[in-house]
């Protein structure tokens, strides 16, 4: 065999193409001039290549072709609908239907735009019912004024707090002391206040010291109307006194360091006297207008309304203060308003929005916030919606949109929320 001849007879090609001679080479010893056959590593080696290759590729067709139709039909697929119940409560939830809006209903809406879903209100009468469609499964959101508490927490999922919450008293405006009380009533009232009894003791004291003084300077004269001895005539020397106070002319000392400190006190008199107005005049004012009821520890004894199953109603029952329910906040206050009661207890936010709107004449908020708790949205229990929901509550409060809204609705101050 030529050296031309035995190079044809090992190329790939002419090995690829000529099964006989694959045969005549896989045989050791049947080559006449080599005597020994050629390896298979080499022929089988391209071979595995050349399998693994077609296998990949088969395997990457059948999964484009398992996944394609799927991940279409995921960008295809309808916004998730999620039923929200409501529970009308101004100025959380306001109206219903299309026109329905409040704090917490414009946060709902903004949350369910971010997450492209849509809305399918249903309204209820109360707090209670809003939290029954939550366990039935009616429900996936409760959507108000409702109060996270641990009792709560062991049945139903909150999202993270929307407002911080708490409860107020509100009283009728006819149990507040008034203007309509006689002139003589209230003029004994004002001698026998508390804050007409502090200034005049004030007055008394501070007119104690320039009245040793002058007692000490005029004993030494004759002449003097002024007694040398220490009674009476420390009472004579503190009526001159009292009397330089108040700018009445109770007649001249004899020495001339009396009539001195007799001027200087005339001008102490003058601006205390001045304030001594003012101060009396506004404390007056405030007790005219104040309540008997100020807060819990007042409640006691007096006839209290509260809205049945809210956190208030249960707040009086925990601490032993005799409660009537009723089934809304429009018939408290409407009990409120007629006299029915001494003092309504329940939501902050919402007893400061109703008395500042339409209440404003007949019923007023004492006292300050207490019981504070926190608002949020109620989900039913193990809720997928639940991460979603304060993932975009947070985001709002980093680009502001929760400031506008709240602000909408509470003004710009820090508004108390309420408790349902």
């Amino acid at each position: 065999m030529t050296h031309t001849e035995k190079q044809k007879w090992l190329h790939p090609t002419i090995l690829a193409a000529s099964p006989r001679k694959t045969e005549f080479i896989d045989a050791p010893g049947k080559h006449p001039e080599d005597g020994a056959g050629i390896s298979t590593s080499f022929i089988v080696g391209d071979s595995v290549r050349r399998i693994l290759s077609l296998g990949v590729t088969c395997f990457l067709l059948v999964v484009w072709a398992l996944l394609g139709p799927i991940g279409g039909a995921r960008s295809e697929a309808a916004p998730r609908q999620v039923t929200v119940v409501t529970h009308e409560i101004e100025p959380f939830v306001v109206g219903t239907g299309s026109s329905r809006t409040g704090f917490s209903t414009d946060l709902w809406n903004e949350i369910a735009s971010r997450e492209h879903w849509t809305t399918k209100w249903v309204n209820v009468d109360t707090v209670g019912q809003q939290l029954q469609d939550l366990s039935n499964g009616s429900a996936e959101v409760g959507v108000g004024a409702i109060s996270i508490t641990a009792e709560r927490r062991q049945k139903y999922d909150f999202s993270q707090p929307i407002l911080d919450a708490g409860l107020q008293i509100a009283v009728p405006t006819t149990s507040m002391k008034s203007s309509s009380t006689p002139v003589l009533r209230r003029f004994l009232d004002m001698l026998a206040s508390r804050t007409m009894l502090l200034w005049l003791l004030s007055a008394a004291l501070l007119s104690l010291i320039p009245a040793h003084v002058v007692w000490l300077i005029e004993r030494r004269h004759a002449d003097s109307p002024i007694s040398r001895r220490y009674f009476p005539g420390i009472v004579q020397a503190f009526g001159e006194s009292v009397g330089g106070l108040i700018a009445a002319d109770e007649g001249s000392p004899r020495h001339w360091m009396s009539r001195m400190l007799k001027l200087l006190w005339s001008f102490v008199g003058v601006a205390f006297v001045a304030f001594f107005t003012a101060n009396l005049t506004a404390s007056l004012t405030v007790e005219q207008l104040s309540s008997s009821i100020n807060s819990p520890s007042d409640l006691y004894g007096k006839k209290v309304l509260a809205v049945e199953g809210t956190t208030s109603a249960a707040y009086l029952h925990r601490n032993g203060i005799q409660t009537t329910l009723v089934p809304s906040i429009d018939d408290m206050f409407a009990r409120l308003r007629q006299g029915g009661a001494d003092a309504g207890v329940g939501d902050a936010p919402v007893m400061q929005y109703l008395t500042a709107t339409k209440y404003a004449s007949s019923v007023a908020v004492v006292g300050t916030v207490f019981n504070d708790e926190d608002l949020g949205f109620a989900l039913k229990d193990g809720s997928d919606l639940r991460g979603a929901i304060d993932e975009a509550l947070l985001s709002m409060r980093e680009d502001g949109t929760y400031t506008v809204i709240k602000q909408r609705w509470f003004g710009t101050g820090d508004s108390q929320g309420t408790s349902n």
